[in-house]
């Protein structure tokens, strides 16, 4: 049976389905049963596994013929409690699932909460719930949904998942100061008490050790994860934390940071990689924006010539407007327009005008908002320590990349090392 292009009944196959309104997802489905027979064809039940260690259902009606050995009787129905949901409440699902493939988090709550009046003991609604209020920083709603979830689950697994995710929000409102890191740490390890294959739970504790500067044991829980997931979708994540914890305490620009400008330049992390970057957040009918545009273009003409990368980030909803706004206002620099408002999201802006300024490394190192004198004042003080601080990283950088008799040229009174290979040693 081809779904797609797949084959449903081979475990391990990856296909995608369509949600009935235009858009797709894909996912990794290691069953499907042909749990009943209609006038159109098949109905599919599958399951799909989760990067967090969580599984999910959908359902697929299938019009191709049926295989021979298909099972269509009643009593090889799938029984779980995706297959019991009702109709109604089923089309409420299938309607959150695709607003969250489109990124609308806010649509697919709404969607989420109508299954749950209908049948509020279903699990993986809430782990759906969960995820959509995590990806608008609600973190004190998805901690309250994480511990329904645990409620309402019942085996040992889902048990873990739940636990797992109560850490990941805990971890959230630590960050904020609103709960301490203890707690979060304390739920990874219930999780992985429940679950030891769980190796999400195995990553998480690992950051979080990091964070609380135990740097030995959270190295040991990353490497435990990469040798359960070595290809894991924080896999990459693991490897730069293990080689520089500071990456776990520190605001690091997020790995999925990309924009493309106005002019066609995609830009990420590497590309800007030993600049001091300043993102400008502003919009064409904000005021204090257009109020600050004169110390923007001294920013970017006294400071171009040195390792420093201004990108003003428009956040107009009109982007005819944007673009009317840009051409009579000369702003010379990178522009981007945030259309769907993810690096506003990414970067927690929440007012405009808002300045993030990343150092040489990658780290956020402020935000500043609002245009009078002392922000504007505060920004370029930031920018020039933050200069200074990049030039002593290249001078450090040189050093360390030179070729041993070279380093050993600039080393006082000359090389003591009896294996030096550069020969210059003293008495």
């Amino acid at each position: 049976m081809q779904v797609n292009g797949a084959d449903t009944r081979r475990p391990g196959t990856p296909f995608d389905w369509d949600w009935g309104d235009g858009s797709t997802a894909r996912g990794f489905f290691p069953q499907a049963h042909v749990y009943t027979n209609t006038k159109q064809g098949y109905i599919l039940r599958v399951t799909s596994h989760e990067d967090d260690g969580s599984t999910d259902c959908a359902q697929l009606t299938v019009t191709f013929p049926a295989p021979t050995n298909a099972r269509t009787s009643p009593g090889t129905a799938n029984t779980s409690s995706a297959a019991q949901l009702p109709p109604e409440a089923q089309e409420y699902m299938d309607r959150g699932r695709a607003a969250m493939n489109r990124g609308q988090y806010q649509e697919a709550i709404g969607e989420f909460r109508h299954v749950l009046k209908i049948s509020s003991n279903y699990a993986a609604c809430y782990l759906q719930l969960v995820r959509a209020y995590s990806q608008l920083d609600a973190h004190k709603d998805a901690l309250e949904t994480a511990r329904k979830l645990l409620e309402v689950v019942q085996d040992d697994r889902s048990r873990a998942i739940a636990h797992n995710l109560i850490g990941v929000e805990i971890s959230a409102l630590a960050k904020k100061g609103k709960m301490r890191r203890e707690e979060a740490e304390r739920e990874f390890r219930l999780a992985l008490d429940l679950d030891p294959s769980q190796a999400v739970a195995h990553f998480n504790l690992g950051a979080e050790l990091l964070k609380e500067q135990r740097d030995e044991e959270g190295i040991a829980e990353l490497n435990e994860y990469l040798k359960m997931a070595p290809q894991g979708s924080s896999a990459k994540d693991a490897h730069d934390l293990i080689e520089n914890p500071r990456r776990a305490r520190e605001t690091f620009v997020p790995a999925d940071f990309a924009l493309v400008t106005k002019d066609g330049e995609y830009v990420t992390p590497d590309d800007v990689k030993g600049k001091v970057v300043l993102l400008d957040f502003w919009a064409s009918w904000c005021k204090p924006c257009e109020a600050s545009l004169p110390t923007l273009q001294h920013l970017f003409k006294h400071y171009d010539k040195q390792e420093f990368l201004l990108i003003s980030i428009s956040t107009d909803q009109n982007e005819e407007a944007w673009q009317r706004f840009l051409s009579s206002h000369h702003m010379e620099w990178p522009q981007a327009h945030d259309r769907d408002s993810k690096l506003q999201r990414m970067f927690d802006v929440r007012a405009i005008p808002t300045w993030v300024l990343i150092d040489a490394e990658g780290v956020v190192r402020s935000y500043a908002t609002g245009s009078g004198s002392d922000s504007m004042a505060q920004i370029e003080d930031a920018i020039k320590k933050n200069l200074k601080n990049a030039q002593k990283l290249r001078k450090t950088a040189a050093v360390q990349s030179a070729p041993r008799a070279a380093v050993c040229r600039i080393i006082v009174g000359g090389c003591r090392a009896r294996s030096c290979p550069a020969g210059s040693r003293t008495a």
